[in-house]
């Protein structure tokens, strides 16, 4: 065997043990990331949910709005007993 069989036969394990580390190592720190996009979106769907009543009480209050609006008829014509007739 010469030279360049042996540095290949120790440098293709040391290559695979190098390999294994930096997988490790990037998969750590893909695991911590991910946690924290997790707690991220927990706190915005909580956030959410707490908005929602406010969300409610502007489309209620829209609505009112909308029900107290007057109707006005172009025909000039006065409203009968059942209200404007279209």
């Amino acid at each position: 065997m010469g030279v360049a069989a042996w540095v290949l036969l120790i440098a293709v394990p040391v290559a695979c043990f190098l390999g294994v580390l930096a997988m490790q190592r990037d998969k750590e720190r893909t695991k911590g990331r991910g946690t924290a996009s997790r707690v991220m979106r927990a706190g915005f769907l909580e956030m959410q949910g707490l908005l929602e009543p406010e969300k409610k009480v502007e489309i209620l209050k829209q609505e009112q709005r909308d029900d107290l609006a007057i109707v006005i008829d172009p025909s000039g014509e006065p409203p009968g007993p059942g209200g404007p007739q279209r």
